[in-house]
């Protein structure tokens, strides 16, 4: 997988942790989640993640193709009449259709990897956005404390706080989603 954006040892990392069919398994998952997010520099940016992900849509797309054509091949090798050359045909139709599915697994695999890679980005940014709400919505409190809703100097005042509250809570509910996101696995181990 390209890992644009990565530092060298963000992908050594990742790399190291790779399971024997080039998947990580939950135990080794936990360790590069510890690794990735306790050191922020080894995330790439959202538009990196993005790039890739438009890298992966095409590599997916081009998968499934080469997928249908195997199968396809595969058939009408299958419908040929009998003898030596239609079994050598059909054997390498076959062959060609395993390697078809094989392509088409790993841009699965890559396509769950991108997604956990985007919610651990996205909860990472977020985390940041929620830091700096909660500073300005204490700072709309210190300041605020005492003017009551009406008041000529402070107008907007209670709106202004509602307004606060309002980020955090859609702050608060993004990062649920993109934590459940970061863990996402529809491929069985």
């Amino acid at each position: 997988m390209p890992w644009k954006g990565f530092s060298r040892a963000a992908a050594d990392q990742f790399e190291k942790n790779r399971g024997a069919d080039g998947r990580l398994g939950e135990r080794r998952q936990s360790e590069v989640d510890r690794t990735v997010t306790s050191q922020f520099e080894m995330l790439p940016t959202s538009a990196e993640v993005e790039m890739l992900m438009d890298a992966n849509r095409a590599r997916s797309i081009g998968a499934s193709l080469n997928h249908y054509r195997a199968s396809e091949a595969a058939r009408d090798a299958k419908a040929q009449p009998a003898g030596k050359a239609a079994a050598a045909g059909v054997a390498a139709a076959e062959e060609r259709l395993v390697e078809a599915q094989k392509e088409t697994r790993a841009a699965l695999l890559e396509t769950e990897e991108l997604l956990r890679l985007r919610g651990k980005v996205a909860v990472v940014n977020s985390r940041a956005q929620l830091e700096e709400a909660e500073e300005q919505y204490d700072h709309l409190l210190g300041t605020l404390a005492g003017l009551r809703q009406g008041d000529p100097g402070y107008p907007d005042a209670d709106r202004m706080i509602q307004a606060a509250r309002k980020r955090i809570r859609d702050l608060e509910a993004f990062i649920e989603g993109s934590e459940i996101l970061s863990r996402y696995r529809s491929i069985p181990e």
